[in-house]
């Protein structure tokens, strides 16, 4: 006669391995009812990814910008591209204040203060900042470039590169400032400085009006510039992003590290000119 508790162990081991059976069973028909491209066969989680999937192969573009006319596959695409209209820049960087409508700039914008160039040419090892640089970047690789500069070993693609790259040796700069009259060798570079005096001039005005449209959410304290508030800002969090290269010192605001630094350096860039003062100041200061 067999052992009563062999059988015992011999039927849960049965009823384990039909319970593993049953599991994979149903594991592979849910598998089954996940919606899945009918094109390329991609799964999705759920029916409505599924639906923005599609859009890929058939095209549409459901969502349209009201004030241009431009039209996108998805909402939060054409929510992105409404801040072209509207001027909203979310995104601002906490070294030099300036201000992005997409994360995306202002990740390659910080990368100017970290030196970070993350993207590499393969062909000959030179480093970029962006994608978007090294993508132009390979094209010197591959392109032919019957234009080639008289003062050096550079050619190019069509004449106005060679034009405007002909500049750096002559040092022509022929685009000038309206506001203040300095010029700058190409059209993008002026614009680039105008935005300068756009946003001065912003805040110039402001000086006159008394508007204040930037809030500390912390103290409800109000502010004429984005810069500023940020500033302000810090005193509530404490962040002092500023370090000192000799002793790693921080501080709150760069004008703070400026004068800071000419205690490693020595400079003294502000000497006394012998104005009408008071002669105990006079007999107390020098050039030195």
């Amino acid at each position: 006669p067999s052992d009563p508790k062999l059988h015992h162990v011999k039927q849960e081991e049965e009823e384990e391995l039909y319970k593993e059976e049953l599991s994979t069973e149903k594991e592979h028909q849910k598998i089954q009812k996940v919606p899945s491209c009918k094109i390329c066969g991609k799964r999705f989680i759920q029916q409505r990814y599924l639906a923005d999937h599609m859009i890929i192969h058939t095209g549409a573009k459901p969502f349209q910008c009201g004030t241009c006319g431009k039209r996108f596959t998805r909402k939060t695409t054409l929510n992105f591209h409404m801040r072209i209209h509207t001027g909203e820049k979310p995104y601002t960087c906490e070294v030099c204040s300036k201000s992005f409508n997409y994360s995306s700039g202002l990740v390659r914008h910080v990368r100017i203060h970290t030196g970070e160039r993350p993207f590499l040419c393969q062909t000959c090892g030179k480093s970029f900042a962006d994608g978007g640089s090294l993508s132009t970047h390979i094209k010197v690789h591959q392109v032919e470039k019957p234009f080639p500069c008289r003062s050096c070993d550079k050619s190019f693609r069509n004449s106005r590169d060679l034009v405007r790259h002909s500049r750096l040796h002559t040092g022509e700069k022929p685009f000038s400032c309206g506001f203040c009259g300095k010029s700058y060798p190409s059209r993008g570079s002026l614009k680039t400085h105008s935005y300068d005096h756009m946003t001065n001039l912003v805040r110039h005005r402001r000086t006159h009006t008394g508007e204040k449209p930037f809030s500390c959410t912390a103290c409800g304290k109000f502010f004429s510039d984005k810069s500023t508030l940020i500033r302000h800002a810090r005193s509530h969090t404490g962040k002092k992003p500023f370090s000192c290269n000799f002793c790693e010192v921080t501080f709150m605001d760069n004008s703070q590290l400026t004068r800071h630094l000419r205690t490693h350096t020595g400079e003294k860039p502000f000497s006394c000119k012998n104005i009408l003062l008071p002669s105990w100041i006079l007999m107390n200061c020098g050039d030195e």
